[in-house]
């Protein structure tokens, strides 16, 4: 009787162990400034960044191991018809690209060609530093045949051997607050190990 007693004690302690790490694995906090603190883990590696209160994780990508997705939800979105998605991945470079300026180089290829030069307008193509690492910054505005513009913009960057890549597409209605938001995250994200 006592060796049961001992070894559901052992296992709760388990289960214990197991929920905190899964709660400690991600976190969310709200800031004044109408953004949120998230404190996530990928691929082992632990980071913090700040994004708009109202981009929710529907389907708990948060806690996947190497990417997530965000959508922005308000009074003229909802999840499933958002006006500005938040994307984040995490390359292998021997997979994909052998670094982030090579997959940068590559999708502004890509989308010059697949759309013509009408509807592809390229607003910006630059180095930008995140978390004191150099990165790729690429935006542009794209008119697909529906007619409805759209903007993107994208920053990826080399860290640990790996390419980290944040991406948002947006309704040109809401491109500018896409942007400003974009700007923040990127800022405001930092390593925390």
């Amino acid at each position: 009787m006592r060796k049961y007693k001992g070894f559901r004690s052992v296992t709760a302690i388990v289960i214990i162990i197991i929920l905190m790490t899964t709660l400690l694995s991600i976190s969310c906090g709200s800031i004044d400034n109408g953004y949120k603190k998230i404190i996530t883990t990928k691929v082992g590696i632990r980071f913090s960044f700040e994004c708009p209160s109202s981009y929710q994780d529907k389907n708990d990508t948060l806690r996947l191991n190497g990417s997530f997705l965000l959508n922005r939800v308000s009074d003229n979105s909802t999840w499933d018809n958002p006006d500005t998605t938040l994307y984040f991945f995490i390359y292998n470079p021997e997979t994909y690209f052998p670094d982030a300026k090579s997959k940068i180089d590559e999708l502004l290829k890509t989308e010059e060609i697949s759309y013509p030069s009408a509807n592809f307008k390229l607003l910006e193509r630059s180095n930008i530093n995140v978390a004191g690492i150099k990165g790729e910054s690429l935006s542009y505005s794209v008119v697909y045949r529906v007619g409805v513009p759209r903007y993107f913009s994208y920053v990826y960057f080399d860290y640990k051997w790996l390419i980290w890549a944040f991406e948002i597409e947006a309704l040109d209605p809401v491109s500018v607050q896409a942007k400003t938001e974009f700007d923040h995250i990127i800022k405001s994200f930092k390593f925390l190990d």
